[in-house]
């Protein structure tokens, strides 16, 4: 009987340990991931930073013009490894303002139809990989501070959201989507991506 009951016991106790261990292996990856997105954000931000003082700087010097280059390719790389989970938290702005399509879009919800110009990345790409981006000089750069305004009111939005297990999933299920449809393609970047000839 007493072998029995040490038995049960020490069953119950291993099975309690591997549950316990499991379910710190979780909050310690869901704190892995926080923290890597709040360094995400920072290293965007950095980015956004160097793009627009390259914007600003730009002139008809090939060097200049690889900067701003640079500078773009730069904020993209970034900006893709926290897309999963700003994507997820506020599609929306996501869309119209940090990663939208360089088209004109609609305002959806209002009763009459209002205009709203294409902003964020991809039209920063599409502008700067051009062969004389001086030539576009203003708007590069009043776009360029347009997103730096844009990203620290997501990034603002975003600090504040405690992020949960089934956040990173979700939002991890939709990133592969967005891969497969926009990422392999190089749909996102209409720019610097330039169509292959057969």
């Amino acid at each position: 009987m007493n072998k029995k009951i040490l038995t049960a016991t020490i069953l119950f106790l291993s099975l309690f340990s591997f549950l316990s261990f499991q379910e710190n292996e979780a909050a310690i990856a869901l704190e892995e991931v926080s923290k890597q997105f709040s360094d995400g954000l920072d290293e965007l931000e950095l980015a956004v930073e160097d793009l627009v003082f390259a914007a600003e700087n730009l002139s008809e010097s090939p060097a200049a013009k690889i900067a701003l280059q640079e500078a773009i390719v730069n904020t993209r790389l970034s900006y893709k490894k926290t897309e999963y989970l700003t994507a997820y938290f506020d599609p929306y702005n996501t869309k119209k303002n940090i990663n939208g399509a360089p088209l004109p879009s609609v305002e959806p919800n209002v009763p009459e139809v209002v205009v709203i110009e294409p902003a964020g990345l991809q039209v920063l790409d599409e502008m700067i990989f051009t062969d004389a981006p001086f030539a576009e000089k203003e708007a590069i750069g009043a776009l360029a501070k347009q997103f730096a305004m844009d990203f620290k009111t997501l990034r603002k939005y975003q600090s504040n959201i405690s992020i949960e297990h089934r956040h990173v999933f979700e939002a991890m299920r939709q990133q592969l989507v967005r891969i497969f449809t926009l990422g392999v393609t190089g749909f996102d970047t209409p720019g610097s991506v330039k169509p292959r000839r057969l």
